[in-house]
């Protein structure tokens, strides 16, 4: 059989003459009517006018050993889940535990390839998508681990409405901002990780991971989940605005997020 990848260019046309899918804008609408958007964590702001135009940016990585990996992977398929979902989970509860937040609407991404016959066409199409996960005082974590998993599988159908349509569809200004402060997303097998084969043995290479000095989130989550001489290695790097996050507040949530993930209950 012949397999054809249709091009980004017919996938542009097939787009402009569709047109946005009024059921998948409401899909977002009805999921996001009504929330309470941004990050609130009730703690001391250290912010100047100054910062606010151009706001102060640290980051932190939080490295997990080879048994944590074992134990977030054995986890998620206990649980029919996923390593993403689950580390988005403890994510959220971290934050839950932090701000003491009856809700929250998070930033994530999306591939944009909704269309089986654009699967495989070659481009970026990766777009930004919102969650709103609320909280309740008798969930526990599987519990809302489930809750979050069937919120982003179920998602993955809409997914092809950008957030600016979203938020319009929502009767946001054009200039509101972005209805999220905190956006988690991962990278896995990262290309620029790997080995060359020659006659001599393998050259190794590793990407060096860049300085993070600007964000447009208050909070970035970027889950790195690499598989380095046959052995996953799985981080995370937490990006943050100093002058609505201070850095022992970041600190706080990292080893909520840390101990969550490390007393992970297999049995």
């Amino acid at each position: 059989y012949l397999v054809f990848s249709y091009s980004i260019h017919e996938l542009a046309i097939s787009q402009q003459k569709n047109g946005l899918n009024p059921e998948h804008i409401q899909y977002w609408r009805k999921m996001l009517e009504g929330a309470t958007y941004g990050l609130d964590l009730k703690k001391p702001a250290t912010s100047t006018a100054k910062s606010m135009l151009k706001p102060k940016v640290e980051w932190l990585e939080l490295k997990f050993s080879p048994e944590t990996y074992q134990s977030i992977s054995a986890f998620s398929r206990l649980h029919h889940s996923s390593i993403f979902s689950v580390i988005y989970t403890a994510i959220i509860s971290a934050l839950q535990k932090a701000g003491d937040l009856k809700e929250i609407v998070i930033g994530t991404s999306a591939s944009g390839r909704t269309d089986p016959y654009f699967f495989d066409t070659v481009g970026y199409l990766t777009t930004m998508v919102a969650h709103r996960t609320l909280f309740s005082p008798e969930q526990n974590f599987a519990q809302l681990l489930e809750k979050t998993s069937q919120m982003l599988n179920e998602s993955m159908a809409y997914a092809d409405i950008p957030i600016n349509y979203i938020q319009k569809a929502l009767g946001l200004a054009d200039d509101y901002g972005l209805i999220f402060d905190v956006y988690i997303h991962i990278h896995s097998n990262n290309a620029l990780n790997g080995a060359f084969k020659t006659p001599q043995g393998d050259i190794q290479y590793r990407q060096i991971l860049p300085e993070r000095n600007e964000s447009m989130f208050g909070l970035h989550f970027e889950i790195m989940d690499n598989l380095i001489n046959d052995q996953h290695q799985l981080s995370l790097i937490v990006t943050y605005q100093t002058h609505r996050y201070p850095t022992a507040l970041v600190e706080q949530i990292s080893k909520t997020i840390q101990k969550i993930l490390n007393e992970l209950n297999i049995k």
